[in-house]
């Protein structure tokens, strides 16, 4: 790397279906953001994307809504190596890291998921930021607004399809990223 980097963002998201009362996540997105020494740059770094096998097969009708297909779940592997794959991309440089999901539902589901998968140490060392709270209570929002909605009043389009979760941990991040440079005093560059 060329820059001093002094922690990283990883912001995250998970689609998952909940059949025969058990919640579990079928694909997991996340993209890096990081930050140098005193917050002077603030950079985008890569993705991690990968499909989960779960014990039940989600509804045709998520698996459309979030456009992964039934073939990708069959050929996938499950959680617990998914989750090893994702602790070693995210320790890969050795930096200080924070979490950041739209909503709490997704740090939810997610520790959930590690603690039936033998996760429990990993997912309770992991420190997250809801930013749809976050920009609500900022912006003075009376309810929840969509993440749709806050990307397209910061950037007019939404990039991608919304409820893919490569699409939205990349919207997540980039709303993370504009809102770490305006505590920063930094320009930002569309």
């Amino acid at each position: 790397m060329n820059y001093d980097y002094a922690g990283q963002y990883i912001v995250i998201d998970l689609e998952f279906s909940k059949e025969r009362n058990k919640t579990e996540i079928f694909e997991l997105a996340a993209k890096k953001i990081y930050t140098t020494r005193y917050g002077e740059r603030i950079i985008e770094g890569d993705k991690f994307r990968r499909i989960i096998k779960p014990h039940n097969i989600p509804s045709n009708s998520i698996l459309s809504l979030t456009g992964v297909s039934r073939d990708e779940i069959l050929s996938s592997i499950n959680f617990s190596e998914v989750f090893k794959e994702f602790l070693k991309w995210i320790h890969k440089d050795n930096l200080e890291t924070l979490y950041v999901s739209w909503g709490p539902r997704d740090s939810a589901v997610l520790r959930v998921n590690c603690k039936d998968n033998g996760f429990e140490k990993e997912f309770n060392e992991m420190t997250f930021i809801d930013l749809q709270s976050y920009i609500m209570e900022q912006e003075n929002f009376q309810q929840l607004p969509s993440l749709m909605q806050i990307v397209e009043k910061e950037f007019g389009e939404f990039k991608g399809t919304e409820h893919h979760a490569s699409y939205d941990a990349y919207n997540t991040a980039l709303l993370m990223k504009k809102k770490l440079e305006n505590l920063n005093g930094i320009e930002h560059k569309k």
